[in-house]
């Protein structure tokens, strides 16, 4: 599996709800992008992808924290919002 982070690049990417970057895994870029279009549904197509490897420098996401799918134990499941994230779909 392959770890891929994916961000609004530029300022008319950017998402109103303000979950402007994903982190996710799959066998390649198309299926790490298909598990954050699951968590966070549109826009996650037209985000840049950076495959996370032993090269990408450290970074930070700016104004949050993590929120991942309803379900889940490791990341909170509520936004900033309150709003519960989605199920994870195909779980089962």
């Amino acid at each position: 599996m392959k770890t891929f982070v994916f961000f609004a690049d530029t300022p008319n990417k950017r998402r109103s709800d303000t979950m402007n970057t994903v982190v996710a895994t799959g066998a390649d870029e198309a299926a790490a992008r298909e598990e954050a279009a699951q968590l966070i549904g549109a826009g996650v197509a037209s985000f840049k992808a950076v495959e996370l490897t032993d090269d990408t420098p450290a970074f930070t996401v700016e104004g949050g924290w993590p929120v991942s799918f309803w379900g889940q134990s490791i990341f909170p499941q509520h936004t900033r919002g309150g709003n519960k994230m989605r199920a994870r779909p195909n779980v089962g």
